[in-house]
């Protein structure tokens, strides 16, 4: 079995914060979307971290869902279906990129050639039913995970 997912974070204000090589970034107030992958026996473990406050950190989106202005609210996790990779090309540049726009050069990307993996987005309820849809026609199963 393997998962990708689309975790959406709000930062409640404008944030400037550290995330480990990347430097210090600043975060404008608004909806995130990051793009992961569970390649594990039971993969909502990984993204349930994702919602936890207290962890130690290892990843670059755990500077961020650590952070006191940054909230993650929604997941929507694709099992057997598109991967990471699948995700990225249609956030990018298919069928899901009207909704994302990258925003940190190689952010959560290191263990591949993307450019990031996380993108700023419109309003969530705006298209998340969309997102949803589009990644069930694909997905042998879609879980929604919600903080």
């Amino acid at each position: 079995m393997f998962a990708s997912y689309i975790l959406f974070i709000r930062v409640r204000s404008d944030s400037k914060l550290r995330v480990g090589s990347l430097g210090n970034v600043l975060l404008k107030s608004g909806a995130y979307a990051y793009i992961g992958s569970a390649k594990l026996r039971r993969p909502y473990l990984r993204v349930l971290r994702h919602f936890k406050r207290i962890k130690k950190i290892r990843w670059h989106i755990d500077y961020l869902t650590t952070h006191e202005n940054v909230v993650p609210e929604l997941a929507i996790v694709c099992i057997n279906g598109l991967s990471e990779d699948g995700i990225y090309s249609e956030v990018t540049e298919g069928k899901l990129s009207s909704f994302f726009t990258p925003v940190i050069n190689g952010f959560g990307c290191s263990d591949t050639k993307h450019k990031t993996h996380l993108f700023s987005c419109s309003e969530l309820s705006k298209f998340v039913k969309e997102v949803i849809n589009y990644l069930s026609s694909t997905c042998e199963y879609v879980e929604i995970i919600n903080s």
